[in-house]
């Protein structure tokens, strides 16, 4: 007789919790989904896991026990941009976040550190022979990563580990996006979308490769601009022709599609 059984995703509501861990947070900002926050819940996750040991399941399927940033997927949308948008909001005082510290305590991490902070997702072996102090005593996770927040990345000594962010400040920071008022669709404004596109080529030295890198970065730009719109790959694909984003970018015409 089975003692686990299939997780129901309705007993694990992520908007009941306070905080969300990094992975959750990130997943927000991507998808503005919460389904794919709660997949990326450590206490769901460990739910599947628990079950797909019982049922002795090996289609792959079930969850990690533990989720990580690196284990976060995003279409269409490059990680490490959003992890930045989600810590210049932590700098702007626009989200709190938490973390514990070198002696294991909880604690407010305060705007003003996230400008000299970088996060780093790192393995078991590493993390407990580079990262981890007497002071942190802290097991390798499960899934062999862990998200740790670093001052100096020549020492590797982590400044904050087991990070969270308040619930409510992310979903007000990133509301779920909405079509226009009146069934119209919403406007966006591409010709300084083309000149910030302009700006980030000649500030990255080179051409952007195809058109998916293209629309990652109209996306990412389109977040800055305003969270409340993202554009669809099909309105998006529509501006680069008829505003000529991919000239912009410097696409070549053989690179326009993937």
């Amino acid at each position: 007789m089975l003692n686990v059984v299939r997780p129901d995703p309705d007993d694990f509501d992520p908007d009941q919790e306070l905080f969300w861990t990094f992975p959750m947070a990130i997943a927000w900002v991507g998808w503005r989904d919460v389904t794919k926050v709660r997949d990326q819940w450590d206490k769901y996750r460990k739910a599947w896991s628990e079950y797909a040991t019982e049922q002795n399941l090996s289609d792959g399927k079930a969850p990690m026990l533990r989720a990580s940033v690196v284990t976060v997927s995003i279409r269409s949308r490059p990680k490490a941009a959003l992890i930045r948008l989600l810590l210049n909001a932590c700098a702007e005082n626009k989200i709190t976040a938490i973390g514990k510290n070198a002696t294991g305590r909880p604690v407010e991490i305060q705007s003003y550190e996230f400008s000299s902070l970088s996060l780093h997702s790192v393995t078991a072996a590493p993390l407990s022979k580079k990262v981890l102090t007497p002071g942190l005593g802290r097991k390798p996770p499960l899934d062999g990563f862990e998200d740790v927040l670093v001052f100096d990345e020549n020492r590797f000594e982590p400044a904050y580990v087991d990070i969270k962010f308040r619930r409510d400040e992310i979903k007000k920071t990133w509301p779920v996006m909405a079509a226009g008022k009146a069934g119209r669709p919403p406007t966006y404004d591409w010709p300084l979308i083309n000149q910030r596109i302009v700006e980030r080529v000649k500030k990255r030295g080179r051409s952007l490769k195809d058109t998916a890198d293209l629309i990652a970065l109209i996306r990412l730009i389109q977040d800055e601009i305003d969270p409340n719109k993202s554009p669809d790959d099909k309105t998006i694909r529509e501006a680069i022709k008829t505003h000529g984003l991919d000239v912009a970018a410097g696409v070549k015409p053989g690179n326009r599609r993937r």
